[in-house]
């Protein structure tokens, strides 16, 4: 049936009982949860399918906070340090922050990256020796407290950009936080599965646990399929985001071929979609296989477009995100209190709404852009 009539008979069920997940896993081994209490199969069905309708739909733009002046940020130094240079959804990031930072006049410096700690570690400390007036950080402060404490003693802020969910513990020496809604995406991720499978989900998620976001995501997935789908099974595959290109293709294929019922892939991250594509592909499921994920990057939604595995996508926009973590910049460099909760409102695209985002796919057409004199005007700088 397709999903669009699923929805409708879905949305028709109403909702209230408990029962129990049927599986939930780590690693590559599904186990069972006999003593969890969830809805009863058709109100989790329609739970999920009206929560992934909502989400179908293109946000407006609130406000996140009070209007300043940002103009007295103008001629400032920032220093921005991504996670990695070598994923298409950070390179995306980092020109709508290049694009922001021109409209506000402020000088970004680029430090580009392949993943490693030690080029975090140069790249703070490079920004603390050119005295820059802040740095944001795309990477996981985890492994940079003494970096971070330096930055403080130093009197430079730093602004953590979309690594974490305002539901998440926070680190110290941060001076503002450009949030993601991780929970929130997964939520739609074991919604999509629920939806598509109709209740029937045997889902491999695929998580990268050294990126911060990638453990609650996956626990967000297992929660919810736990609450709405008492038919549904989830296994865990852990690969590092720096293993994708050597190793992600053959640990997915080798998981498909351990368990012939998986019929959901859930990639945390979309930039690895080309290699689980090649999974399914090598296993010769296709036919069987979707996948659904996280970050509407414009070359997955193109492979929603072409009608292969990739049938959901879920993420923020990416320009949207630029312009929330700017921000937040805005305002520490403006001598304004950051705000607590800033972040880029999420869209979900399935093959039902993907038409929306043109061909090559442009996410930014999927969106309000009265987010753009949104901001502007929040900032006094004017309108486009």
């Amino acid at each position: 049936m397709p999903r669009s009539s699923r929805i409708t008979a879905a949305l028709a069920v109403a909702a209230a009982s408990l029962v129990v997940l049927a599986g939930c896993s780590s690693a590559s081994q599904a186990a069972g949860n006999p003593t969890g209490s969830a809805m009863p199969a058709t109100a989790g069905i329609a739970a999920a399918t009206s929560q992934l309708a909502a989400a179908e739909t293109a946000p407006t733009f609130t406000a996140p906070g009070p209007a300043f002046d940002a103009t007295k940020a103008a001629g400032k130094h920032v220093f921005y340090i991504p996670n990695t240079s070598n994923v298409p959804f950070v390179v995306s990031v980092q020109k709508a922050l290049s694009s922001v930072a021109t409209t506000a006049n402020v000088n970004l410096t680029v430090w580009p990256t392949t993943g490693k700690s030690a080029e975090w570690v140069q790249g703070i400390e490079t920004a603390i020796s050119q005295k820059a007036d802040a740095i944001i950080l795309g990477a996981s402060p985890d492994a940079l407290a003494p970096q971070l404490a330096e930055a403080a003693a130093a009197h430079i802020p730093v602004i953590v950009l979309h690594q974490y969910d305002t539901s998440m513990s926070l680190p110290t020496n941060v001076t503002a936080f450009a949030f993601a809604p991780f929970v929130s995406a997964a939520t739609l991720l074991a919604d999509y599965a629920i939806t598509n499978t109709n209740g029937a989900a045997d889902t491999l998620v695929i998580t990268s646990n050294e990126l911060k976001p990638s453990a609650p995501m996956a626990a967000a997935v297992s929660s919810e399929l736990s609450s709405k789908c008492p038919g549904c099974k989830v296994t865990e595959l852990n690969v590092a985001s720096t293993d994708w290109g050597s190793k992600l293709q053959s640990s997915v294929q080798t998981a498909l071929l351990r368990d012939p019922n998986i019929n959901v892939v859930i990639p945390l991250f979309d930039s690895s979609t080309q290699f689980v594509n090649a999974a399914i592909d090598a296993a010769g499921k296709t036919s069987s296989v979707s996948i659904a994920t996280f970050n509407n990057t414009p070359s997955v939604l193109d492979q929603i477009q072409k009608g292969g595995a990739v049938k959901m996508d879920v993420g923020e926009s990416i320009n949207w995100i630029g312009y929330a973590a700017m921000d937040q910049v805005l305002r520490v460099l403006s001598g304004v209190a950051p705000l607590t909760n800033e972040a880029a409102p999420l869209r979900v695209y399935t093959p039902d709404t993907i038409s929306v985002v043109g061909s090559p796919s442009d996410n930014e057409k999927g969106y309000d852009q009265s987010y753009v004199n949104g901001y502007l005007t929040l900032w006094g700088l004017g309108t486009k």
